[in-house]
């Protein structure tokens, strides 16, 4: 599995003003998207990007685990033939950040600061916003219909091959994104979500998170994961008429997913947000650590990632749990 998952630093030093900087940014980019907004009923809400905080705690490090024999009751994967790796931006430049947004239209800056850019576009049809995250290439996108305009021509397209089109204007020539899924939410009924991800297959191997992998239920096979379904997931009853026939369950759309908003009314798309990195080279695979290699490492203590959590649900004490840091048991 291709593991996405950035290096978490040990001990974080903490920087008390970025939080306050942050929000001030946020706060001035709604105070501006409101301006330029009016009070217009039928516009919709412009939903931000998180900006993480940093954390003041001191990371815990992971208990020692000692077991005395190992079992392995499932089958070995098979490694496929053609494997490739990928680069993905992050810290995308000025100059890359505006070419993104002149296929979108919004080329305009409005502001930029801390990591956040405002860009607007106007045409004889809508008013489009972006938000865009300069250090991840996530970005929240609003377009907001012209009232003055009396009649549109109508797309004769699918929601999906809105959404399609919509994403191959952003990520040009990218053929690894697909759109599987939709669904509709009750509060923006006439609105079709369609949810795409970086698509397993074309990719060659599942793109998982090592801290999402916590999230996974204990008996959840992850053979048999895919994106977009949401396995033992929290309940949001905004939510139905879901491809996946997973209704009144939140989507799992915090990593790997880019969700397209398309409009019925008139049949194009009035928002989008991603987290989907943006790719820059790829190159073959030729050498790659067998499946048997990679659980020997495992039992020989030399995995460069492992992680073990208590199983059920409720509060739990790791000091109690997890005496002097340790996990000891005869069989694992």
């Amino acid at each position: 599995m291709v593991d996405t998952t950035l290096p978490m630093e040990q001990n974080p030093q903490p920087l008390p003003k970025l939080p306050f900087i942050v929000g001030g940014v946020i706060v001035l980019i709604l105070l501006i998207l409101a301006i330029i907004l009016g009070r217009r009923p039928s516009s919709p809400v412009v939903s931000t990007l998180p900006s993480p905080s940093p954390s003041k705690k001191k990371i815990a490090t992971p208990p020692e685990v000692q077991f005395g024999h190992y079992t392995l009751t499932a089958s070995l994967p098979a490694v496929p033939t053609d494997l490739q790796t990928y680069a993905v931006k992050a810290n995308l430049t000025v100059d890359e950040v505006k070419e993104v947004n002149s296929r979108l239209g919004t080329m305009n800056v409005q502001n930029s600061a801390n990591g956040f850019g405002l860009f607007y576009g106007e045409t004889t049809i809508s008013k489009d916003f972006t938000i865009f995250d300069t250090k991840s290439g996530g970005f929240s996108y609003t377009s907001v219909s012209n009232p003055d305009v009396s009649s549109i021509e109508l797309s004769t397209f699918t929601p999906v091959q809105t959404a399609e089109q919509f994403i191959q204007k952003i990520f040009m020539g990218d053929t690894t994104i697909t759109c599987p899924m939709t669904y509709k939410k009750k509060n923006r009924p006439n609105v079709t979500y369609v949810e795409c991800h970086r698509d397993w297959e074309k990719m060659g191997l599942p793109i998982v998170s090592s801290v999402g992998l916590v999230n996974v239920p204990e008996l959840q096979r992850l053979a048999v994961l895919q994106p977009g379904m949401v396995y033992d997931g929290l309940p949001d009853m905004n939510v139905y008429q879901t491809s996946t026939k997973q209704d009144g369950l939140k989507r799992p759309n915090d990593f790997n997913t880019i969700t397209v908003q398309v409009s019925e009314k008139d049949k194009r798309v009035v928002a989008a947000d991603s987290n989907i990195r943006f790719i820059t080279v790829s190159a073959p695979v030729t050498a790659i650590v067998s499946p048997q290699e990679a659980l020997d490492m495992f039992i020989a203590k030399k995995a460069s990632f492992s992680f073990v959590k208590p199983v059920g649900k409720g509060q739990v004490e790791p000091n109690k749990i997890y005496p002097d840091n340790k996990v000891i048991a005869q069989e694992a």
